[in-house]
């Protein structure tokens, strides 16, 4: 890993947001060591210091992981929006996510999970055979690839997982509760992106930071794959770039304008 550069500029940390709480009368009491004493507009202010802190921990954890062969899964199944976000970032590193409805038991009774993407993976090598025609019928081809959308439109993103993931991202420990519950009780470790009011306990890495903006988001979701990225050879979008080569893309940014003061 770059020793010579921050991994992103507090400056930068300002520019998308990622300092902003939620309303001060929201806000978790465990979550008091990651807060600046002042407020704006009746939020709560995070410690980019603290954040910078948790986020170079996270970074590092993700890539010894990465560099180790092991599996890392991105969620976030509520918020369009947001869950556009991590798709579009975890499928620049290849990495598994969810950003559908989460699969009840995804974890905790994987093996029938397993099961139906082993069909989803047979169905799509069925339907890539070039004599299929002269097999099937257009109206059996027809309903096979009808069944195959059915199921990827919830497991797309984790076509081709084996096993359980070795930790699990979690951009919203409120909307994404029951995932973090079934990692816990299959020990698999998590890392969250904390706002200051959630417990920061109900993760084992977390990052102080807001996690509702878009552009906030989208910086975090980036510089966490970076370090997958970085781990497998790849470029990196955001972490070590000069503050001119990191912008925030302009509707992410008319997003996150409307979404100030919904929180």
């Amino acid at each position: 890993m770059n020793e010579k550069r921050d991994l992103i500029s507090i400056e930068k940390m300002v520019e998308f947001d990622l300092h902003l709480g939620a309303k001060s009368r929201l806000w978790e009491p465990k979550m008091a060591p990651f807060l600046l004493k002042e407020e704006y507009k009746k939020r709560h202010i995070i410690n980019l210091e603290k954040t910078m802190e948790h986020l170079q921990n996270a970074y590092s954890y993700l890539y010894d992981l990465s560099r180790s062969g092991l599996e890392i899964m991105f969620v976030s199944s509520k918020n369009k929006i947001i869950a556009d976000i991590v798709k579009e970032s975890a499928k620049r590193v290849n990495v598994f996510y969810i950003t559908q409805r989460w699969l009840g038991g995804l974890f905790t009774n994987f093996r029938q999970v397993n099961k139906t993407l082993n069909k989803l993976t047979e169905l799509d090598e069925f339907l890539k055979q070039e004599n299929l025609s002269q097999q099937l019928t257009k109206k059996e081809i027809s309903q096979l690839k009808k069944k195959k959308l059915k199921i990827e439109k919830n497991y797309d993103g984790i076509k081709g997982l084996t096993k359980l993931p070795d930790v699990l991202v979690i951009f919203n420990p409120v909307n994404d509760l029951i995932p973090i519950l079934e990692a816990k009780k299959m020990d698999i470790p998590v890392v969250g992106i904390i706002n200051s009011n959630n417990n920061p306990d109900i993760v084992d890495f977390s990052i102080p930071a807001n996690n509702f903006s878009p552009k906030s988001i989208y910086l975090l979701a980036n510089l966490l794959c970076d370090a997958i990225a970085e781990a497998v050879g790849q470029e990196t979008l955001i972490a070590y770039k000069e503050d001119s080569l990191v912008t925030i893309p302009e509707h992410l940014e008319l997003l996150s304008s409307s979404s100030h003061g919904k929180k």
